[in-house]
């Protein structure tokens, strides 16, 4: 008898330990969740900003400058367009697992929502500036450069789309590993109640 409560209590604090172990590593996952949510708001701030400058860089040399290039020397004829175009019992289980799903779900369009609005006005400023300052300091751009920074946009764009899906797979890792916890959770009581069973 004596044997068989050492080897229950052994296999209770194994149970306690794994379940310490994985609430730390959920811990830690969530933190590098959050790391990797703080560098795609980063990154996709300079990305919003480099389209924005491109945006504008665009408009002013193929719109702007070109219009007002065309409507100046209108008897030149055909030299004018030189720069165009380019181109049950587990109820409370499962009512925890519901709220913190809600609360991730309203966290995430919250964030997605300030995010949208600041991106947004962000390039209307700097598209406005832009354009101002070329116009006004009279910037002649190359198309070339044009095109390299769009091709470098490109760039900027798979890079992040590498860091989203580096976001959606840990985050779908942290879910798993809550499903995890609150499965040895779930198994603990269950042999805690056996255990109180048996000796009572």
């Amino acid at each position: 008898m004596l044997l068989d409560a050492v080897i229950y209590m052994l296999l209770l604090l194994v149970l306690l330990l794994l379940l310490m172990l994985l609430w730390l590593l959920w811990l830690l996952l969530l933190l590098l969740l959050m790391l990797l949510l703080m560098s795609v708001v980063v990154f996709a701030v300079v990305f919003v900003v480099a389209v924005a400058v491109v945006v504008a860089v665009v408009v002013v040399d193929v719109v702007v400058v070109d219009v007002v290039f065309i409507v100046a020397a209108a008897g030149c004829g055909g030299a004018c367009f030189g720069r165009g175009g380019s181109g049950g019992g587990c109820g409370v289980s499962v009512y925890g697992i519901v709220v913190v799903v809600g609360v991730v779900l309203l966290f995430l369009l919250f964030f997605v929502v300030v995010i949208v609005v600041v991106l947004v006005v962000l390039v209307v400023v700097v598209v406005v500036v832009v354009v101002v300052v070329v116009i006004v300091v009279d910037v002649d751009v190359d198309v070339n450069v044009v095109c390299m920074c769009v091709l470098s946009l490109l760039l900027l764009l798979l890079l992040l789309l590498l860091l989203l899906l580096l976001v959606l797979l840990l985050l779908f890792l942290l879910l798993l590993l809550l499903f995890l916890w609150l499965l040895l959770f779930l198994l603990l009581l269950m042999f805690v109640i056996l255990l109180l069973l048996y000796y009572s």
